[in-house]
């Protein structure tokens, strides 16, 4: 068990199983900022990628955000 580096909740990982509840969400983050690799609660989780996503609505054009969807979508083995 370890503890979500923003809010002390106590969390387990299994990311290295290949079978964790996070990656159900969109891999848009960096692996490491000042966390130091480690893994976040879920509520933090999701926060931190809406904060990323309401910036990348802010910065690009909505043009330029269906071309990256676009690319991401070819290059993705879904």
């Amino acid at each position: 068990m370890s503890q979500c580096p923003s809010c002390s909740q106590t969390l387990k990982c299994t990311a290295e199983s290949g079978q964790c509840w996070c990656m159900q969400y969109p891999n848009i983050l960096p692996t490491a900022e000042s966390d130091n690799l480690a893994c976040l609660c879920e509520s933090c989780l999701s926060q931190r990628i809406n904060e990323k996503l309401e910036n990348l609505y802010q910065e690009y054009s909505t043009n330029d955000l269906i071309r990256l969807a676009k690319h991401t979508a070819m290059t993705k083995p879904w």
